[in-house]
């Protein structure tokens, strides 16, 4: 199995997924352990969760 730092974020309605880069600097990855990361501008809060439970938000936000 292979574990990949993915992000999904929904701000003003606006939807957008993607794997953090393998190459992604370490300021990048202190700001996901920090516990917020930037995004288009915005400074976001970060929310851990496991797989049962990012497949139960990705199904009740998005029917999948």
């Amino acid at each position: 199995m292979c574990e990949v730092l993915w992000e999904h974020a929904v701000v003003d309605g606006d939807y957008s997924d993607a794997p953090v880069p393998e190459d992604a600097s370490e300021d990048v990855l202190r700001c996901y352990d920090e516990g917020h990361y930037h995004h288009y501008g915005e400074d976001l809060v970060v929310v851990w969760t496991d797989h049962e439970e990012s497949r139960r938000l990705r199904a009740s936000a998005f029917g999948k």
